[in-house]
């Protein structure tokens, strides 16, 4: 049993606890793709790392419950990267082509990395150079991004975009460089410029620890926090909360 508060553009789900909130993201996903091919002809989906999105990565593989989502024709970007190989364990990038990513039939070329060998600068400049090669293509009425899913930080960040970071104050360019989090590393990240234009953000918080910032977020509505500066224009934000996160709204 799952609760649901809904306003224009904006929704709540709590689900009873963290395999409960992989179903319903999984099941979002596919949703997604399936309509998004159905009116443009492919599905552009751009996922985050963490602990909270990895469990719904892994059911995603797994069609025999249901989850078979329109591959030939997704395109997977990525919200941020850690400057790491992608062979490193941090890397999110290599987390979901372990998970994922490697194991449904997705095309070579609808898959793409953030680059992270060379300077953060130039890893930047060409991930933005990608992303307007990739989206700008097909009908210029349509979103540039179908979905979004990011997570939460007990800070409130978003993608990579921290609290007083320049990468969150960027209003022209889609990608900027950032640093932050756990551990302490230089990221490539996406910013609101390019995350508020797509049709569906969906923010997932699992766990006893997020409840805080969820709070703040929700109910105290702080605008100093990224998360609450993820405002889509026509499109909508889902927050997808397990019960424990979700316990002091």
């Amino acid at each position: 049993m799952n609760s649901l508060r809904q306003g224009p553009g904006f929704h709540i789900i709590v689900e009873p606890d963290h395999a409960f909130l992989a179903l319903r993201g999984a099941r979002l996903l596919v949703e997604s793709a399936s309509l998004s091919e159905k009116r443009w002809g492919e599905f552009r989906v751009a996922i985050s790392g963490g602990n909270t999105p990895r469990a719904m990565h892994a059911l995603l593989a797994q069609e025999d419950l249901g989850f078979k989502a329109p591959w030939e024709n997704t395109h997977i970007f990525w919200a941020d990267e850690r400057l790491v190989p992608y062979e490193s364990n941090f890397s999110n990038y290599g987390a979901a082509k372990r998970d994922f990513v490697s194991k449904v039939p997705l095309p070579r070329k609808n898959i793409h990395p953030i680059p992270v060998k060379g300077r953060p600068e130039a890893a930047a400049k060409a991930y933005e150079a990608e992303l307007k090669r990739a989206l700008f293509s097909g009908s210029q009425s349509r979103p540039l991004l179908d979905l979004v899913f990011l997570g939460i930080g007990t800070d409130g960040h978003v993608a990579s975009l921290f609290p007083g970071s320049s990468a969150l104050e960027e209003r022209n360019k889609w990608v900027a460089i950032s640093k932050g989090g756990n551990p302490l590393l230089q990221r490539v990240t996406m910013t609101l410029p390019l995350i508020n234009q797509a049709a569906m953000v969906v923010i997932m918080a699992s766990g006893r620890g997020k409840a805080d910032i969820v709070k703040r977020a929700l109910v105290d509505k702080e605008g100093s926090l990224p998360a609450t500066r993820v405002s889509l224009k026509g499109g909508r934000v889902i927050w997808l909360l397990d019960q424990k996160a979700a316990s002091r709204l």
